[in-house]
């Protein structure tokens, strides 16, 4: 005999709060300009055909808003509910500083010469 459960499932804590369907990415930026926080940006990828992808930067800035999840027409883009990742409380004057220069920077990477010093020092 089956029996209804009448208490909620306990949702569990996922560890990142965007996901990126990089094969639906078509490069067009609309997350990035749609996102207050800073947490997107383009990055280089020479596989890539467009030749930049999506890049979640700083999910620890990340407010839960969906902006980008709407604004994303290729469904390349989700976000997790408020119930299963600790977002950011709000939007930080780092956040916002860093969105402001992610757009004047035509949406690049602002880390991009970091990643790469890293990888160098790791391939020696």
């Amino acid at each position: 005999m089956n029996e209804i459960q009448n208490e909620p499932q306990k949702q569990e804590t996922k560890t990142e709060p965007i996901w990126v369907i990089k094969g639906y990415c078509k490069s067009c930026k609309k997350c990035v300009y749609a996102c207050p926080a800073g947490v997107l940006s383009m990055a280089e990828v020479k596989e890539a055909i467009p030749g930049c992808m999506i890049s979640v930067d700083r999910p620890d800035l990340c407010i839960g808003c969906r902006h980008c999840e709407y604004a994303c027409p290729d469904r390349a883009i989700s976000v997790a509910e408020k119930n299963e990742f600790p977002f950011a409380k709000k939007i930080t004057p780092e956040a916002k500083e860093r969105q402001t220069k992610i757009l004047a920077n035509d949406c690049q990477s602002l880390s991009t010469g970091e990643k790469d010093e890293k990888a160098e020092s790791e391939r020696q």
